[in-house]
């Protein structure tokens, strides 16, 4: 009931303002606690996280189970430990994610307005 709700969460879509349902449940909320937060999320989301997290999955199965011949050759070389092959393996794909969420930080301010 949104008469004893303490904040509301939207989840946004492309035709989330033009149907009538969720504008008149909005301004319903609105009306009724125009000081209470209103948290807008967009449905995309859940997919961008889905997404990251396998690949990060996939990224650390590659790490720990393929051989990564060049790199040990030149950690070697260069007198380098074993775990210099994490920079060349995981700092892509963390720089990858960071990228990702500087995106998805844009289109959510976006979205905000």
């Amino acid at each position: 009931c949104l008469r004893h709700a303490k904040s509301l969460v939207v989840l946004y879509s492309e035709s989330y303002a033009r149907r009538l349902w969720p504008v008149y449940e909005m301004t319903s909320y609105l009306l009724l606690h125009p000081k209470n937060p209103v948290h807008v999320l967009p449905v995309g989301f859940p997919p961008y996280l889905v997404a990251t997290t396998l690949l990060h999955i996939t990224w650390l199965y590659m790490y720990a189970l393929l051989p990564f011949d060049l790199v040990e050759m030149y950690c070697a070389q260069w007198k380098l430990g074993r775990d210099v092959r994490y920079l060349f393996t995981q700092v892509p794909l963390d720089i990858l994610l960071v990228v990702i969420a500087h995106w998805w930080a844009h289109q959510l301010k976006d979205l905000r307005g």
